[in-house]
């Protein structure tokens, strides 16, 4: 019997295809082996462009490596390379015959880490059940997991052809004169060649969005836990020139007695004295949820520091990894249950005056 979603005790899933669109061997292309919707293996059948979509080029041979339990705690195993991590490149890494695509971030602004960055604090947090971390004096490679069982890593990084068919892509150039989103696609084209942009002044946004995320969380438990540290690769929102502004929304949107999302904000004072920490917690939140009678409550939880409800961002470090908390409140957060969506907003400050001069 095929199985489309894994659902651990504590309620995170580890596993879900129920909302993937491949539904047919033939959406997978031929002699290529993968799972359709239903959580059924199938073997591709679908005939493409004629060519690949992506160039693979390893970075970690295939290789077999046993963990062992290190003096912090640690679980882990030194695999051999020939090749360096690039932050912000995709990657392919393949684990104990399973593959997962892992975007590169960078671990206090300097050390590229694939996969779940976690597993550095003796976590274990899905959906990667691994961190690649690259030594901190640049002579070899950390691989973090579970297990002391032996397993195989490999690590390919993954580059995207100009087109599927090994043409030339189509790029023109295009001129913007309002605000709004483009889709290359929408002009008949591959991509930009050049663009210019003529925006009107007052039709700007001083918001500057910088990443974003979603996590699937479901509790009951009063007390506070991790949902995930967000390696964002975005080590510009350690900043003392704008305030940050993390938003959280119930992608299902506001649903009568759940828990609706939370705005965490941080203004950081660090970067403009030169340092002195490489972690800061929220300066301000406000928690939402929605009552039966369709409307806002008055009791909605605003306070600052580490103490939240709900799904919420309450640290964030200097490399530009973000901690995402979970915690369960009859009054203020009322039922967590569901997909929520993490956005990152760099916010100007008002008229451009400094926030520290």
């Amino acid at each position: 019997m095929a199985v489309n979603k894994v659902v651990r005790g504590d309620g995170a899933i580890i596993i879900d295809l129920s909302e993937d669109t491949v539904t047919l061997p033939e959406h997978i292309k031929a002699g290529f082996v993968g799972h359709l919707s239903d959580g059924r293996q199938v073997t591709g059948t679908g005939q493409g462009g004629g060519g690949s979509p992506y160039t693979l080029t390893t970075i970690i041979p295939e290789q077999t490596v046993t963990p062992t339990t290190q003096s912090d705690g640690t679980t882990r195993a030194f695999p051999t390379s020939i090749g360096l991590l690039e932050n912000g490149a995709d990657y392919l890494i393949t684990f104990n015959g399973a593959e997962y695509w892992s975007t590169a971030g960078l671990l206090y602004g300097s050390y590229p880490v694939l996969g779940e960055i976690d597993y550095l604090w003796n976590s274990t947090q899905y959906p990667f059940p691994l961190l690649i971390l690259y030594d901190s004096d640049g002579s070899k490679y950390h691989l973090c997991t579970y297990t002391t069982n032996q397993c195989t890593i490999k690590v390919e990084k993954i580059e995207l052809n100009s087109s599927d068919g090994g043409g030339s892509a189509t790029l023109i150039t295009k001129n913007i004169t309002a605000n709004g989103t483009y889709s290359a696609s929408d002009d008949s084209a591959d991509g930009y060649s050049e663009v210019t942009v003529n925006v009107p002044s007052g039709g700007s946004s001083a918001w500057t969005k910088v990443a974003e995320t979603s996590y699937q969380v479901s509790t009951t438990s009063t007390s506070a836990a991790m949902v995930a540290t967000w390696v964002t690769g975005h080590s510009e929102i350690w900043t003392s020139d704008k305030i940050l502004y993390i938003r959280v929304r119930d992608t299902a949107g506001k649903r009568a007695g759940y828990f609706y999302g939370s705005d965490n904000f941080f203004i950081n004072a660090y970067p403009a004295n030169g340092g002195g920490s490489e972690s800061l917690t929220v300066g301000m939140r406000t928690t939402l949820h929605y009552t039966s009678e369709g409307k806002y409550p008055t009791s909605n939880y605003t306070n600052g520091g580490s103490t939240g409800y709900g799904v919420y961002a309450d640290m964030i470090y200097s490399d530009g990894r973000v901690r995402i908390r979970r915690r369960y409140n009859s009054t203020y957060s009322r039922t967590i249950d569901g997909t929520y969506k993490v956005e990152v907003y760099l916010l100007d400050p008002a008229g451009g005056v400094p926030i520290f001069e």
